[in-house]
């Protein structure tokens, strides 16, 4: 089905127990309304990757606006939400537990050696413990991040 995060909805779709939000969030002019869209489908766990500004030494929730084509020249990104941001974002809409996994990758798109770090998670939803590897990718001035939010 293709739908837009803002028609999300337990009536239209039902509720999932792992629900994936990659990639998406820093595109939306309403990336919180699209937050609690999700959280209304999901049961067990939210996983959300997104493009992170200002990852750097702040402890308030940041959101950075990009009004053009300033995130690479994408007309379609808005938003470089800090780490701590996405964070209070999923807290907010009702997310009893999110964890923020910081892992640095590099980006085979750009051929860069860049630090690699692993970091395994368990999540314990669906009986057994699953196990997920996070990733982080920083190159240049691109960084993304992934959550894990669980209700």
């Amino acid at each position: 089905m293709t739908i837009s995060p803002y028609d999300i909805s337990p009536e239209r779709l039902g509720q999932w127990d792992i629900v994936l939000f990659l990639g998406v969030l820093y595109h939306l002019k309403h990336p919180l309304l699209a937050l609690e869209r999700l959280a209304s489908v999901t049961r067990e766990i939210l996983i959300v990757e997104t493009h992170i500004d200002l990852s750097h030494g702040n402890a308030h929730p940041l959101l950075v606006y990009y009004p053009n084509a300033e995130l690479d020249g994408d007309p379609t990104s808005w938003w470089g939400p800090n780490p701590r941001c996405v964070l209070a974002m999923l807290e907010s809409v009702g997310f009893a537990k999110v964890v923020a996994f910081d892992n640095i990758l590099p980006d085979p798109a750009r051929h860069q050696p860049v630090h690699k770090r692993f970091f395994f998670a368990a999540s314990q939803f669906l009986g057994e413990p699953k196990i997920f590897k996070a990733i982080r990718t920083h190159v240049g001035n691109r960084t993304r991040m992934a959550f894990h939010a669980t209700k």
